[in-house]
């Protein structure tokens, strides 16, 4: 069994626990690793995907999108109300909104769904045993998009939009393949709470020490992004 493979399972176990512990009690951080499992398991099948289509079970792919905006909407309004009573600003609407999600959440996560997906990412893992993944090749595919990045780092919110999340899965899709990019992290960091902030700038209003912070992530960003670009 390769490490990928290990890890796979490893993550399958563990997202079987957490399935179970949201389904039960919706808490931020289930949720959030919940999040994650999902991404990692949507890089390995971009990877597989690339070697052997036939490996990807029928359905698993749209069940862990629609799974992974659903709890993607849970954790930004969740991080949305946090920053709210950070910057001491006013928004009615966020509580209610994260309540209902949660409530779509638990009623979406029952026992059929959570069953017949794990049946499927088992089923997904049996498949790939034994497939040679070409790493040099498939690095070069994951990384390929950066070539199309600007030399300097967009203005534009909706082109750094893209950049954040076309960084946030060459990372998840290097990491299934062994490779750490501290870099890239660090740049999906900083473009992450920019995107935070941004939202929550578009709910509550303007404010002068979110205005500063907003500079503050842009600035720390910048050299980063321009060394992804020079290597």
């Amino acid at each position: 069994m390769t490490e990928s493979e290990r890890q796979l399972r490893a993550n399958i176990q563990e997202f079987s626990v957490l399935v179970k512990k949201v389904a039960k009690n919706p808490k931020s951080k289930d949720i959030h690793e919940l999040r994650i499992l999902s991404r990692k398991f949507r890089a390995a099948l971009w990877i597989v995907e690339r070697v052997s289509k036939n490996a990807i079970p029928k359905g698993l792919k749209k069940e862990l999108r629609t799974l992974g905006k659903k709890l993607g909407t849970c954790r930004e309004l969740d991080v949305l109300l946090k920053d709210t009573k950070t910057y001491n600003l006013k928004d009615k609407n966020s509580e209610k909104s994260l309540k209902k999600e949660l409530q779509d959440l638990q009623r979406f996560l029952d026992k059929s769904f959570s069953r017949k997906l794990q049946k499927k990412l088992e089923s997904f893992l049996s498949k790939i045993h034994g497939i040679v993944l070409p790493k040099k090749d498939l690095v070069v595919q994951i990384k390929k998009g950066i070539i199309k990045w600007p030399q300097q780092m967009p203005e534009g919110k909706k082109d750094l939009h893209n950049i954040r999340i076309e960084t946030k899965k060459m990372i998840y899709r290097l990491e299934f393949l062994g490779i750490q990019m501290p870099t890239l992290k660090a740049l999906q960091k900083s473009l992450g709470r920019t995107h935070d902030l941004e939202s929550l700038k578009k709910s509550a209003g303007s404010h002068k020490e979110l205005d500063l912070d907003l500079k503050a992530l842009r600035k720390k960003a910048e050299p980063t992004y321009k060394r992804i670009i020079a290597s």
